[in-house]
């Protein structure tokens, strides 16, 4: 499934969905794969900017997880997630950058946690499943 031909496509009613915010398609098609694959019955959905990010907000049903690259062409992921119209959704900070400041800022903004890009797929994977389950997770 690759991210951009969904983005017209609401998450189903008593679905568990997730967003990918990436600019990066290579990573950003890999990830959503890797999470539908890695949980059956979940939908994951991609967007490459915070305006398709924003648009797939407004549509019908809601994003259990929402995880952004902190760069992308039109703005920061910490900025979209901090703005997420829906409270209830866990949130996620991913960046190729793993600056200590950059993972202490979004912990005290309240994201649900902070995932260097440099993170396993495994350990990736594990760490989103553990925010999925209500927890944070920050190394």
């Amino acid at each position: 499934m690759t991210s951009d031909r969904n983005l017209d496509l609401p998450c189903p009613a008593r679905s568990r969905c997730v967003l990918v915010v990436d600019d990066h398609p290579l990573y950003r098609d890999a990830l959503v794969d890797a999470l539908a694959r890695h949980e059956a019955g979940l939908v994951v959905r991609g967007a490459s900017s915070l305006a398709q990010a924003r648009e797939l907000a407004s549509q019908p049903g809601r994003f259990a997880l929402v995880v952004a690259d902190q760069q992308l062409p039109d703005g920061q992921g910490m900025e979209l997630l901090c703005q997420w119209p829906h409270a209830d959704a866990a949130r996620v900070l991913v960046s190729g950058s793993s600056e200590p400041a950059l993972a202490a800022r979004a912990r005290r903004l309240g994201l649900s946690g902070f995932l260097p890009k440099t993170l396993a797929p495994r350990r990736m994977l594990a760490a989103l499943g553990t925010v999925m389950k209500g927890e944070r997770w920050f190394e």
